[in-house]
């Protein structure tokens, strides 16, 4: 696994986030769930090796949350919140995660 994610990937995943307020079919959310889960895991390793302790908790809270093997159920009104700042955290944080790859 790289120590960077691309930036690319991290406004992919982003948006993905944020498409998830609107209503979608039920395999949007467990795929959201799947990606997210990675995305986030990948991004609490890098943070941790930049030992950015904070930051790297946020990363796992978040990966917990969306975790596609045991289900958190959440009312939609919490999950809507929950997607934007987590869109909004990950959009924040693409500096700390891709910080040596040269993106074009």
């Amino acid at each position: 696994m790289s120590n960077t994610i691309p930036k690319n990937i991290i406004y992919f995943t982003a948006s993905m986030l944020l498409i998830a307020i609107a209503p979608m079919p039920y395999g949007y959310y467990s795929l959201l769930r799947i990606v997210i889960f990675g995305i986030f895991t990948w991004g609490a390793i890098i943070s941790y090796g930049e030992k950015d302790l904070t930051t790297t908790f946020f990363f796992v809270i978040i990966a917990i949350l969306f975790n596609p093997i045991i289900k958190i159920e959440l009312n939609k009104g919490l999950w809507v919140f929950i997607d934007i700042a987590a869109g909004i955290f990950l959009l924040r944080s693409r500096n700390i995660l891709s910080k040596s790859v040269n993106n074009h």
